[in-house]
């Protein structure tokens, strides 16, 4: 490994979920924060688009949680919790929401993770959320409620 650990480096084991790959280029001193892709993808959001639940806690612990939940974002606002509920990352949504990652974060359309689980058609998710204070009538910026998919297997 390089003296100095790269941040590009980190996003590629992320992408694979390789826990022990973070973890050593956390211990090199690899800046979690400054592991972005050009769009603003950090290593948390890999992990929860890839349902990679271990690998994203060591991230989060290594970045103090909340700290790092809080400044997680691309510039539309799309947080990993959103992430996990759009491909249905159960395990990474539920570690997200004990890490006290917020539920009814919009995106800048009004999007939230409720309304993206739903429209996903993952009802394992969705219910977690609502377990968790999902707001189902959040409106979108065009006004309209996101339909609920899931509601009728609940």
């Amino acid at each position: 490994m390089d003296k100095v650990a790269k941040p590009a480096t980190l996003l590629q084991i992320a992408k694979t979920g390789d826990t022990v790959g973070i973890k050593r280029m956390i211990d090199a001193k690899c800046s979690v924060k400054e592991a972005t892709t050009s769009f603003g993808l950090s290593a948390l959001h890999f992990c929860a688009i890839r349902n990679f639940a271990d690998t994203a806690d060591v991230i989060l612990k290594a970045y103090c949680n909340q700290q790092y939940l809080g400044a997680e974002k691309l510039p539309e606002q799309t947080t990993s919790l959103l992430f996990a509920a759009q491909d249905g990352s159960y395990d990474t949504a539920k570690l997200l929401l004990e890490k006290r990652a917020t539920v009814n974060k919009a995106r800048y359309n009004g999007a939230t993770p409720v309304i993206v689980a739903s429209q996903s058609g993952h009802c394992d998710v969705l219910e977690l959320l609502l377990g968790q204070g999902g707001a189902v009538n959040a409106p979108m910026q065009d006004g309209s409620i996101g339909a609920l998919r899931c509601t009728l297997r609940l």
